[in-house]
């Protein structure tokens, strides 16, 4: 089950992208995600995220559009 603070890979599978949940909707059915460097957070559907361990981040990197973002978008929440 994906929570805040979870790693997820966004795959509705045209692309994909890295990112972190900020947090789940009201009904459960949407995550709010951070994709880039910026504070906005995407609303996404829980069906087309992937939640990752932190130790495969790398084994993504290739595979992600937002590659440039990885230690950035990690870093979200801990402020």
């Amino acid at each position: 089950m994906i929570q805040s603070g979870d790693l997820v890979i966004y795959a509705p599978g045209y692309k994909k992208e890295f990112g972190k949940v900020k947090r789940l909707s009201e009904d459960g059915r949407h995550a709010f995600v951070w994709y880039h460097t910026g504070d906005t957070a995407a609303s996404t559907r829980l069906e087309h995220l992937i939640r990752i361990q932190s130790e495969t981040v790398d084994y993504w990197r290739s595979e992600v559009e937002n590659a440039y973002a990885i230690e950035e978008i990690m870093k979200k929440g801990e402020r």
